[in-house]
């Protein structure tokens, strides 16, 4: 697990917008730290998701991925699209407001 020590360590590093991700694998929960999406991967995310949704979520994990082992996560069906669903939240900006005036 992630001690508070580390967690400022990769904050440092990654800048603060960091997510930790926990996806079930054979059994066990492998736990992931993704850094926030930038313009580039998310301009190839969503291309490569038009034509094959798994593909996009395994580049998106591979790329963003700062912290876990990431391969068995890819490597087994079920939980490739665990964390499919998982990477949503991550990918999504955050909503501002509109107010009509």
């Amino acid at each position: 697990m992630l001690n508070k020590k580390k967690i400022a360590e990769l904050k440092a590093e990654h800048g603060e917008s960091i997510f930790q991700i926990t996806v079930p694998v054979n059994g066990k929960d492998v736990v992931l730290v993704l850094r926030e999406v930038d313009r580039l991967t998310y301009k190839a995310g969503t291309k490569m998701a038009d034509s094959d949704e798994m593909e996009a979520a395994s580049m998106y994990l591979r790329a963003l991925t700062i912290y876990g082992d990431v391969e068995p996560v890819i490597e087994s069906f079920s939980s490739l699209r665990a964390a499919t669903s998982l990477l949503i939240d991550v990918i999504t900006p955050p909503k501002g407001n509109v107010v009509r005036l």
